[in-house]
């Protein structure tokens, strides 16, 4: 269970980049995500992420190249599934609240991508490089609908 203040601990490790890299999860992205998302427009939580992500990449030993780290489209598509979540669950919610319905619902299993994406164009090099719609269900259906 996340609380405000184990959310805002994992935020600072990762913007300041100490957060070991064991603990920069799928989980992890997802909070640090939400938390974007939460708090800012979508376009500034997609920046913020973006640079965030490259920066820790590389903090970490990482690399950002068109065959592994940063991918644009994953980064985008889950900060748009997420204002999609808040839109319906109503951000007036604490976001430790959130981060809990969001955590335990179908939506953080990452196989969720390939109901949006096909496999070819997901992690094809210019879904990587830039943010690419999605080819098999667009933006305008609700999420967890078929």
């Amino acid at each position: 269970m996340y609380t405000s203040t184990t959310i805002e601990h994992l935020l600072t490790r990762f913007r300041d980049q100490s957060l070991p890299l064991a603990e920069w999860t799928h989980e992890a992205h997802l909070v640090v995500g939400l938390y974007h998302v939460y708090h800012y427009p979508l376009e500034k939580a997609i920046y913020d992420l973006r640079a965030g992500i490259i920066t820790y990449n590389l903090a970490s030993g990482g690399q950002n190249t068109i065959e592994r780290g940063y991918h644009e489209t994953i980064t985008q598509f889950w900060a748009r599934l997420m204002a999609q979540f808040l839109d319906q669950q109503g951000r007036d919610k604490p976001l430790s609240a959130l981060c809990a319905t969001f955590l335990n619902s179908p939506l953080v299993d990452q196989r969720i991508m390939l109901d949006y994406y096909s496999k070819d164009l997901l992690f094809s090099k210019t879904a990587r490089a830039l943010y690419v719609e999605p080819d098999l269900k667009g933006w305008d259906r609700k999420i967890g609908s078929e």
